[in-house]
């Protein structure tokens, strides 16, 4: 029922989220969510508290990925969820190759 009454704010932040972090290390990929939530909280806009980007992608997904190649971990798994929800082709800086295979 929370989940509902957040949707707004969490599609705010999902969508900020598919928009502008995909260039940026994990540790300032965290701390622009981390303020986003804070800043929509202040002004008003249901949302989680715990939202992550990941939430927005099946757990059975994320395993797929993961079977097909994908490391496990969470900065892989945002990636993988900005490359499926994003309307355009993501832009690959992928020095070991990582992306590629999967």
């Amino acid at each position: 029922q929370s989940s509902k009454g957040n949707l707004v704010g969490n599609m705010l932040l999902a969508a900020g989220a598919v928009a502008y972090v995909g260039p940026f290390p994990a540790k300032y990929r965290a701390g622009m969510m981390e303020t986003w939530v804070k800043r929509s909280v202040e002004l008003g806009i249901p949302v989680e508290s715990t939202f992550t980007l990941p939430s927005l992608t099946e757990a059975f997904t994320i395993r797929t990925w993961g079977i097909k190649g994908l490391p496990m971990d969470n900065i892989s798994i945002e990636n993988g969820t900005i490359c499926s929800r994003a309307r355009r082709w993501a832009l690959m800086v992928d020095p070991q190759g990582q992306a590629n295979n999967w």
